[in-house]
Order: C-alpha cells, then structure tokens, then sequence
C-alpha cells in the first residue's frame, strides 16, 4: 500500500477545482494525509521603473486580492471543517502558477498532487497556457489530473482505468499507483501497449508494412 503523508491541492477556486476537492478529500480520508491547499496569486511584481503613484496602486491591489483569496481558502475549508481532516492554506504570489507549485510540493515534501484540468486544446491552450501540464512534466512527485465535467461523475461511478504502458520502468511506476487508484475506487484496471505501425523505408523492399508480420510473436510477448 501506499504511503501518502501530504497531498497537495492547488486550486484556483474554479468549478474545475471545486471538482477536484472531492477525490483531494477522498484521498486524504483513505490514507490519512494532510491536505495542503494553495493559491498561486499570479501579479506582475513591482518594478523599480514605476513611478511611486503606481506602486502604492499596485500594493493595494494585491493587499484586495489576497483578502479575497483568504477568504476564499476559509470558504473551502469551513466546507469540511466536520471532516476531521489535517487542512493547511497557503497563498503565494508569482509570475505564473506552475513554479510556485512545484517550488512549494519540493519544499514540504508532498507525496501526490491532485490538480484539475480545463481540457483547452488548439489556440486557447496555447495563448492560455497550461500550469498542470507543466507541473505534470516538471513535478518529483505524481500528479493526478481531473478533468473538467460538465456534469461530473461521483467517486462510486469511476468504474474503468486504462493504463497505457511501454514495459519502461516510468510506466512500471506508474503502473502500481494505477493499482493502487483502482483499488481505492473499486475500478476495474485495463492496461494498453500500442505496437506503433510505423515501418522504416528500409523495410519496404521485403514488401512488410506491419512490425507484427516482421517481428514474429511480438503480440505473444507484448501479452506475457
């Protein structure tokens, strides 16, 4: 079983975030963990250039958002004040959320992050960016991602976790805490290997286009 001690929820107050508080939660009942739930406040920082008007503009508008966000992390917390749960805030600023994450799960030592997703893909991903992708390649850690719903389902209607493996050692690690997540739902775990159809040109003399008729019984391997 696994040890998780400190699992790291980052949010941004979205509905996306309110939908990622409930497996956060359910998480922390299952293993006893403590819940560290931060807000990255992404403002500009002071520059030397400005003029000392647009300073103390700047100073209160930061000091407005940070009551706002206090009272924000109130609000979450009071939600599961009868929980009995270990809660820990924290509010920090930077340039944009994705450091300050991984800075902050280094630093205490988190065992897992739970972030959500918004699923933008095309323009808006790119103008917008994404922190949990970055966090998701850049973290020591893992990190569950939930994605978006409109209507999202319960913790009992997560029946199914598909696993997509390629036998490295990243996804045997990974493997086990698919395990792991598919116990604690109750789900019903399918692993997936892709046997990439992409032939190199050198093999188009022999007249095979297909590694499974050139490498003979790399299904049967593929399977044991």
């Amino acid at each position: 079983m696994l040890k998780l001690k400190k699992i790291l929820f980052p949010t941004d107050f979205s509905k996306c975030a309110d939908q990622v508080l409930a497996h956060t939660v359910f998480f922390a009942k299952k293993y006893n963990a403590e819940i560290h739930i931060l807000h990255v406040i992404t403002i500009f920082k002071d520059q030397p250039s400005v003029v000392s008007d647009e300073i103390t503009e700047t100073q209160e508008m930061i000091r407005k958002l940070e009551d706002v966000v206090e009272k924000q992390l109130n609000r979450v917390v009071n939600s599961h004040a009868s929980d009995d749960l270990a809660i820990i805030t924290t509010k920090k600023r930077g340039m944009s959320a994705a450091p300050v994450i991984l800075e902050y799960a280094s630093d205490q030592d988190i065992d897992l992050i739970v972030m959500g997703t918004h699923g933008r893909r095309g323009i808006g991903h790119l103008l917008l960016g994404s922190a949990t992708e970055e966090v998701v390649r850049m973290a020591k850690c893992p990190v569950f991602t939930i994605r978006e719903s409109e209507k999202p389902k319960s913790l009992e209607a997560i029946n199914k976790i598909l696993v997509p493996v390629d036998f490295s050692d990243y996804s045997k690690s990974a493997l086990a805490y698919a395990a792991e997540i598919a116990e604690s739902y109750r789900a019903q775990l399918q692993l997936f290997h892709v046997i990439e159809e992409t032939m190199h040109p050198a093999y188009s003399l022999s007249g095979t286009s297909s590694k499974i008729d050139l490498v003979t019984g790399i299904e049967e391997d593929c399977r044991k």
